[in-house]
């Protein structure tokens, strides 16, 4: 091994890590976007047992043109951010490490161990969050390319 390779705390340890976030304003795609990303993810890119990118795109049920929904949606968000969170980080080998907004949806981005039921996963995130459609994607993304993109010091 190159002796100057980063070494990566040990899965356990990702429940002691904290939770501190930065709010990062950019545009994506020529709209808006906000970014809310978890400090501590910064000491866990590239974690070679975590190179599944994992992510819940849910969709507002009422989006507003070049706004966010409306108060009684947004709230809701709060709730479906924790439930989701407790639950994924509950129940596999993971990491949640920041939630993409715009005008049209919230993504919930984590990055996971490979070999999981990802179905059976997606079936139960949408069985915890009713009141909206759930999408998830999981892909391999070693190098964690989505986190490193949004989260770089040039956006």
């Amino acid at each position: 091994m190159w002796p100057f390779a980063k070494k990566h705390p040990p899965l356990e340890e990702r429940e002691s890590a904290g939770d501190y976030y930065s709010v990062i304003q950019g545009q994506f795609d020529g709209q808006p976007v906000f970014i809310r990303s978890r400090q501590l993810a910064k000491g866990w890119v590239r974690h070679p047992e975590l190179p599944i990118k994992l992510a819940f795109a849910i969709p507002y049920n009422n989006p507003r043109d070049d706004q966010i929904p409306e108060e009684e949606e947004w709230q809701q968000f709060t709730d479906i951010e924790d439930r989701l969170v407790e639950y994924v980080e509950g129940n596999i080998p993971c990491l949640y490490v920041m939630t993409i907004t715009n005008f049209q949806m919230n993504e919930f981005v984590f990055y996971s161990v490979q070999e999981l039921d990802f179905a059976g996963l997606h079936k139960q995130a949408k069985s915890l969050i009713p009141s909206h459609e759930v999408q998830c994607i999981a892909e391999l993304e070693k190098r964690w390319e989505s986190y490193q993109f949004f989260n770089s010091s040039r956006r």
